[in-house]
């Protein structure tokens, strides 16, 4: 009988330890300051948790664990990891700055991770890596990380003071929200402008799928009204969106307004008008052309000769749709300006480089550009909704994904298809999404 007692009691205690290291977690609001905007919440340990379950559902990775006999410093044995990483930014900061506080786990072990990954000291208490990107401020035991163009204009210095001498930290009732999400990660945006209640985007995943959630309310001054939508399920990307997009580009500042333009090669501000019901964008694939051209050397009696010199170009099969009572006033606007020139029956479109587009008139509401080469699809599938992207990774040519940054060219090299959804529900807006993930793709991310 006793025997069975101290079982039971052992076992207790390890159920008990097993939930506090698992599943217990605990967080402060004195890493966020009181002027952050937006904040992303890293549920470290329901990563972790959900990372051991796949991988002891798939044997078929087991054997591809490694230990390494180096001794290494890592950023694990720099900073204590904690149950959440709050990561946030500033209002009023570039929208490329933003933060994370941490606590230093050893003195010595993060003077060897500085000298690892080749921070320099650019004043007392500050530390640069260019290499990373990143700056460090330390404050005793306490570290605020941030981006390294924070560095260039003082805007860390500000985001320090806050933290570190003001105390200035957001309440713990706001920041809870992040936490009451319950998922891997979690972003707030804060009521703004252009919000009338704070947004929330939620994302979770699985060993095949990531999922991802969203609320929004946004102001009177957005448009958000449903189309429908029509869309080729088997082209590489299809997009579409109702009159928001006139929305919010009205919203972005004339220097953003200007910088797209130069980017498209055409005024948006004349594309993008009041009464423009949607927009739908298909690229349907990207095709290899073999393109020839004759250059000419020179004999050693410097008598030219001719050499055909063929090159492998990739194009863009593409089509864009413009729908609403505008299509021909942004038709006779770009012939005016020259942005149309006049072949036989045909108009081409000059603002496009990559490949020879056209531009036409369909029905009375519709303005269509699309790439020489484009067939219509017979059948499209058809969805009622605010916006709509689709992603079909499989069909990115595998060239094309070695020219993407290093995360997006392991996202086309892991996953299968991308899926994104916005619909309107009452006042508010809903994202919800998925991207699939190939088998065991998840591990190689």
């Amino acid at each position: 009988m006793l025997k069975k007692k101290w079982l039971l009691l052992i076992l207790a205690i390890l159920l008990i330890a097993g939930y506090i290291r698992f599943f217990h977690k605990t967080w402060t609001e004195t890493g966020v300051p009181s002027s952050a905007d937006r904040i992303i919440a890293i549920d470290v340990k329901r990563i972790t948790n959900t990372l051991i379950w796949n991988y002891i559902t798939s044997p078929s990775q087991w054997k591809k664990i490694s230990f390494s006999s180096g001794k290494k410093t890592g950023w694990r044995e720099m900073f204590t990891l904690p149950d959440y990483v709050f990561i946030f930014h500033v209002t009023g900061q570039p929208d490329n700055e933003w933060y994370s506080c941490l606590r230093i786990r050893d003195s010595a072990g993060f003077r060897e991770g500085l000298t690892q990954y080749h921070f320099y000291e650019q004043s007392p208490q500050v530390y640069v890596s260019d290499s990373l990107g990143i700056c460090i401020y330390q404050s005793g035991n306490k570290v605020l990380l941030g981006t390294a163009s924070s560095v260039n204009d003082g805007n860390y210095l500000k985001v320090a003071g806050e933290l570190f001498v003001q105390k200035k930290h957001i309440t713990r009732k706001q920041l809870f929200k992040n936490v009451e999400a319950s998922s891997h990660l979690s972003l707030v945006v804060r009521k703004n402008s252009v919000l009338t209640d704070d947004a929330l985007v939620m994302l979770n995943f699985d060993n095949r799928n990531i999922y991802i959630e969203g609320i929004f309310s946004p102001a009177a001054s957005i448009r958000a009204t449903e189309q429908n939508i029509g869309y080729n399920e088997n082209a590489l990307l299809s997009f579409g969106c109702s009159d928001v997009l006139t929305s919010v580009h009205h919203l972005l500042d004339t220097t953003a307004r200007a910088k797209i333009s130069k980017a498209l090669n055409y005024n948006t501000d004349s594309v993008l008008l009041p009464g423009n019901r949607s927009y739908t964008l298909t690229l349907a694939t990207i095709r290899s052309k073999t393109d020839s051209a004759v250059r000419f050397d020179y004999d050693e009696n410097f008598n030219p000769v001719p050499k055909t010199v063929v090159n492998i170009v990739k194009e863009p099969v593409y089509s864009v749709l413009i729908r609403g009572e505008n299509a021909g006033r942004i038709f006779n606007y770009w012939d005016r300006n020259g942005q149309i020139e006049k072949s036989g029956d045909s108009s081409i479109f000059l603002p496009m480089p990559l490949v020879k587009s056209y531009c036409k008139i369909g029905l009375p509401s519709d303005l269509i550009v699309a790439s020489e080469g484009f067939a219509q699809p017979k059948t499209q599938k058809m969805i009622t909704c605010i916006a709509y992207l689709r992603l079909l990774f499989a069909s990115v040519p595998g060239d094309v994904a070695k020219l993407f940054p290093p995360v997006l060219g392991r996202m086309a090299n892991e996953c299968e298809v991308a899926e994104l959804i916005l619909r309107k529900k009452k006042s508010k807006v809903v994202l919800e999404g998925k991207v699939s993930i190939k088998e065991n793709g998840l591990f190689k991310f």
